[in-house]
């Protein structure tokens, strides 16, 4: 039997309007493998990027995930380390273990946290941090709402700091609309298998992150044309 993580998530929000997303590092460590943010088909065409495809350094990598992410102003401790090369599903590979060893300063949270499903979407935590996704639909409007949570369980200092991801298509502004409710300050070009887009994120300098201190975001998707 399958794993419950493993299955990707799958709503129907009308008849012609389907809904799929992916606890990440459900399946077998690859970058290919993720679908964190909502991919919605809607009369037989993709809506919203699927991140599934091929790995490279400019394609498809962590670095165009919709992921928090950030560069800290200190090393992670010896200990922490060695706990996440063990216990992430990440690691799988020898190649991701040795990276996320070695490179302890930048903390992506799809290499850092131990992700699992639940309703309507999926946590990821490690000793530092948590991080909740909660996907919520409304039929009636034809509109998806991505929640995300960070807390801090122990305060953390970034040089930079990187949340608030959202990824969009070209040419389908009159067929969906996104909004977030946090203000992007970065933008970069997305290539994937359903074509160009771009992906938008807001950037903080020098965040003190405290102690149950927490960062929200969400983004609605809202749909036209149905």
């Amino acid at each position: 039997m399958a794993n419950r993580d493993m299955l990707p998530d799958v709503v129907q929000l009308s008849p012609n309007i389907t809904i799929t997303w992916a606890t990440p590092l459900g399946g077998y460590g690859h970058v290919a493998d993720e679908q964190p943010l909502p991919y919605i088909c809607m009369n037989g065409r993709e809506m919203t990027p699927r991140f599934g495809g091929e790995e490279g350094p400019c394609e498809t990598s962590v670095q165009t995930l919709p992921l928090p992410s950030g560069v800290l102003h200190s090393k992670l401790p010896i200990k922490d380390r060695i706990v996440n090369v063990s216990k992430r599903r990440v690691n799988i590979y020898w190649r991701n273990g040795f990276h996320s060893f070695v490179d302890n300063v930048r903390f992506w949270f799809i290499e850092q946290l131990r992700f699992r499903k639940v309703d309507n979407g999926f946590v990821g935590e490690s000793s530092l941090v948590r991080f909740e996704r909660l996907f919520s639909v409304d039929r009636t409007c034809c509109e998806i709402v991505v929640s995300d949570i960070i807390q801090a369980k122990l305060d953390m200092l970034f040089k930079d700091f990187h949340y608030a991801h959202c990824a969009e298509l070209k040419g389908l502004e009159e067929d969906i609309k996104i909004r977030q409710d946090t203000k992007p300050t970065s933008e970069v070009t997305l290539y994937s298998s359903t074509g160009e887009g771009c992906l938008r994120y807001t950037s903080m300098d020098c965040l003190n992150l405290q102690k149950n201190q927490k960062l929200i975001s969400t983004i609605t998707y809202r749909l036209h044309n149905a």
